[in-house]
């Protein structure tokens, strides 16, 4: 009986982290596909208004356009290499993925009707999550926060209210 609460008490706390994890890459790697994608968009747009004034059509009323756009395209693009949005949506995804794993194997490792069987591969799962904790980038504290209560509330845990400030500020990353 002690080995099952032992059991319940890890197999929960390895769920929650999981649910966790998946439900804050998740939403760090759609964040940083929308920043990606607003970023091709604006260097889109500002390439063709460069080339535009370029060619000196006169679609463009506004003096020293040129120089604007290039300014602006040249700060885009700063921005996009100074945070490497596109390994760090890589990355995130990545840890999304490997997150989901891990839920699937502690789910499974429930299903065994060893209990010694059941504990190994229950020791697997803490394992492959220390692994995956190695490979984690530093966490935005208040998006960690939502994730967190999120899961809590998925994981029918407890039923914890968000505060006010961290739910109109962590939805935004």
């Amino acid at each position: 009986m002690t080995n099952d609460v032992d059991f319940d008490v890890i197999y929960r706390s390895l769920l929650w982290k999981a649910q966790s994890g998946i439900f804050y890459h998740d939403k760090m790697t759609k964040s940083l596909q929308w920043r990606n994608r607003l970023a091709t968009l604006l260097n889109l747009f500002l390439s063709a208004g460069a080339v535009v004034s370029l060619l000196d059509l006169n679609l463009i009323p506004i003096p020293n356009i040129t120089l604007w756009i290039s300014i602006v395209l040249a700060l885009v693009n700063s921005y996009v290499l100074a945070f490497d949005l596109n390994n760090r949506t890589t990355t995130h995804s990545d840890l999304t993925r490997d997150w989901i794993d891990q839920k699937r194997d502690i789910e499974a490792a429930a299903l065994i009707g060893d209990e010694n069987k059941r504990m190994l591969q229950i020791q697997e799962c803490k394992k492959k999550e220390s692994e995956i904790d190695k490979k984690e980038p530093p966490l935005n504290s208040r998006l960690g926060y939502w994730a967190q209560l999120k899961s809590a509330r998925a994981l029918g845990l407890e039923n914890p209210d968000m505060p006010w400030f961290v739910k109109l500020t962590s939805l935004h990353w």
